[in-house]
């Protein structure tokens, strides 16, 4: 939660001395895309390990603080926010910079190690 309102403390103040972008809620982004790219590291790590302790351990992990850290309502009332201003194409903007960065940024941080080193994801 602390971290959560911290990070909101950076939306719409834009980028820089000119604060570029004050429409984008910052925040929410480096919340939401922080929190999955540890969701994904913990995956690796958890596919790794392959122990229950260590299984206990990421799954609590990735559900109580990083669960808490990534809200999709937030998202969706900001995306929505957004669409009902004067620039609708915002929202759009928005989401798909949230979109793509979690993609790509999953794919390297959980699939890249796992190809390379050939964990059995199908179990």
């Amino acid at each position: 939660m602390w971290i959560r309102w911290f990070l909101a403390r950076l939306n719409h103040r834009g980028l820089g001395r000119a604060g570029l972008f004050k429409w984008m809620s910052f925040g929410t982004l480096i919340a939401n895309v922080s929190a999955a790219c540890v969701m994904a590291a913990l995956s690796t790590v958890k596919e790794a390990v392959n122990t229950k302790d260590c299984d206990t351990i990421v799954i609590g992990t990735q559900l109580g603080l990083l669960g808490c850290l990534s809200t999709v309502s937030t998202f969706a009332a900001e995306f929505n926010a957004m669409k009902e201003s004067n620039h609708p194409w915002r929202s759009y903007v928005y989401a798909i910079i949230a979109m793509c960065a979690l993609f790509v940024l999953v794919i390297l941080i959980y699939y890249v190690p796992v190809w390379a080193t050939g964990y059995d994801t199908s179990t």
